[in-house]
This record gives C-alpha cells, structure tokens and sequence, in this order.
C-alpha cells in the first residue's frame, strides 16, 4: 500500500493529514529522529529532513492501533477517531514532496 500524505501536528503527535481534516498517526522506518522541535524536524535514515507541511509518500499499511503490528504506544490524544494507525515499512524509504 503507498501512505502519501502531509506532515502535521495536532496536540503535540506528530500526523499524516489528507483531503477533509482526516489525519492519522504514523510509525516512521528504522532510523528516522527528531532533530528539533522547533519547527518540528525529523530526519530519516538517508539524512533527508522532513518539516511539518511537507509532502511524503512510502510503502507501507494501516491497521488498528489494538493490532500486534503496532509496536509503540499511541497516547490517547493521537489516535484517530477510526483508530487506524500508518506503519511505514521498516526498511522502506520516504519521498519527499509526493
């Protein structure tokens, strides 16, 4: 499945917002870490930074915060109302501005 949506922040989780206000949490691949919080910056494995409003896609599925493959917690106030949640592939690699 390809997850291609904008980064956004809602009460401090870290989303993937779509068409309609629809916005989900996401596991990012292996490797990936905050570098700043101001704004908000993550950096993949490849060294590829990532802001809030950027564009991203990758492989990758959803499933439901309860499933096994979910592996981190997901605070309360992160989860979508479906309670899906994005998983990119582990070992996948991010496309910045899809």
């Amino acid at each position: 499945m390809l997850i291609q949506g904008t980064v956004v922040t809602r009460n401090g989780c870290v989303l993937l917002g779509f068409g309609g206000g629809a916005a989900y949490p996401v596991i990012w691949p292996s490797g990936t870490v905050i570098a700043d919080d101001d704004p908000l910056t993550l950096t993949l494995r490849s060294g590829e930074q990532v802001i809030v409003g950027s564009e991203v896609s990758g492989g990758g599925g959803s499933h439901n915060v309860d499933s096994p493959m979910v592996t981190v917690d997901i605070a309360d106030e992160c989860r979508s109302v479906t309670g899906e949640v994005l998983i990119f592939n582990p070992d996948g690699n991010i496309d910045l501005d899809a």
